[in-house]
């Protein structure tokens, strides 16, 4: 619905009993101009769908320079480091929305694609916030620096979330599943951050992380 809503619908399948649901799409879908279309079962098998599919357009990406060119003075970042679980990035776009975030920038390398399954993922928010996806993550991190962000990496052996001062213009980075971030990304970081484990788990999914560090990071630009 998100799709629909935002203007990236392209055609709406649909099948089946008239539900308030469907009634509801196909709404949507006529104040869009979106094409509605019968789901065959060929169509229903390939993508797995039921009674409806929506054929949509990709996420809206940027350019970044001229992203950064026209940014205010606080803006925050996400930057996903080899996250390999497209249902990791999901999630993960959904709390950077929810968090107000600015933008989400994946490294193109042993990292999940934007793809329907992120989509799916993040209950459509990647609708919500310019997500793109870039060939050399280290010029990346440089070239927000010459912007004056200050960058964030997450680490279990940072600073204590609690204890830390952050600057209203920065990047955080939320490293591989695995084996976190990568080590040359590593030495572009400014300062590292980690969350204080109460028990004697010492980590946490990629994507349960990213959501505390978001909202901690939140509450103090706020």
């Amino acid at each position: 619905m998100t799709a629909l809503q935002e203007g990236y619908g392209v055609s709406l399948y649909i099948r089946g009993q008239e539900t308030d649901r469907i009634q509801t799409l196909k709404e949507y879908a006529l104040q869009a101009d979106v094409e509605i279309k019968y789901l065959d079962n060929e169509l229903a098998y390939k993508h797995k769908a039921r009674n409806i599919l929506l054929a949509a357009a990709a996420p809206k990406s940027v350019n970044l320079l001229s992203w950064l060119r026209n940014v205010p003075d606080s803006v925050q970042v996400v930057i996903l480091d080899r996250i390999q679980d497209p249902y990791n990035v999901g999630a993960i776009v959904r709390s950077a929305v929810f968090f107000s975030f600015d933008l989400v920038i994946l490294s193109q390398k042993q990292s999940a694609k934007v793809s329907n399954a992120v989509i799916y993922a993040s209950s459509g928010a990647a609708y919500h916030i310019p997500v793109m996806s870039v060939g050399n993550l280290l010029q990346t991190i440089h070239l927000l620096k010459q912007y004056q962000f200050c960058v964030y990496g997450t680490d279990v052996e940072g600073t204590p979330l609690q204890e830390c001062r952050i600057d209203k213009r920065y990047a955080v980075i939320i490293g591989n599943e695995q084996s976190g971030i990568r080590s040359q990304v590593r030495q572009t970081c400014d300062s590292f951050l980690s969350i204080q484990a109460t028990t004697r788990m010492t980590s946490l999914n990629a994507s349960v992380a990213a959501g505390i560090f978001f909202y901690a990071l939140h509450n103090k630009t706020i």
